[in-house]
């Protein structure tokens, strides 16, 4: 299907820890508790059906352009940031870019952050500008419901519902 001709390519923000990979890759990453996991059958993306390429802001050139663009897990504070145009990592800078490209392409975000980050007045706000500006935020009962703190389950973070929203783009090329 559509899944299995994806490149996937990701882009760490300096906040995450060395040698973590989102689980679309299906490979070794560094849970938040700092549990190493290898992720199993349920993967969306099995391993050997896609190709991937990671970068970061230290890398010597940026990843190609994209005809879709995921967001996940996606903070609290780079929902805030995201919302307010700042672009201080290169995650966040491809980010923006992706809210202003001619022609648009999809954009998907899926939440992580708890419920006391969820209840902070600023979230919804940010929500909403990013809503108003196209991006396709999966949050509450459409995506992520927000866990109490120190209360997450990594393993129940809904990746199939980031997965379902994008489109089908196996026509165009991953570069």
């Amino acid at each position: 299907g559509r899944l299995a001709s994806w490149g996937v390519r990701t882009v760490a923000v300096p906040g995450l820890v060395r040698g973590a990979r989102p689980r679309l890759t299906g490979r070794r990453r560094r849970t938040w508790g700092g549990e190493t996991r290898r992720l199993g059958q349920a993967d969306p993306l099995p391993q050997s059906h896609h190709r991937h390429r990671s970068f970061t802001t230290h890398s010597p050139r940026s990843p190609p352009p994209s005809p879709v663009a995921l967001a996940a897990p996606l903070t609290a504070n780079s929902l805030h940031k995201w919302a307010a145009g700042i672009s201080d990592t290169l995650a966040l800078g491809l980010l923006t870019e992706a809210l202003g490209l001619q022609p648009r392409i999809p954009v998907v975000a899926l939440p992580h952050w708890n419920a006391a980050q969820d209840r902070h007045p600023a979230t919804a706000g940010s929500i909403a500008t990013l809503r108003r500006a196209g991006v396709a935020v999966l949050h509450g009962e459409a995506g992520f419901i927000p866990h109490e703190p120190r209360q997450g389950d990594v393993d129940a973070y809904p990746w199939h519902t980031a997965l379902a929203e994008l489109p089908n783009t196996t026509s165009r090329p991953h570069g």
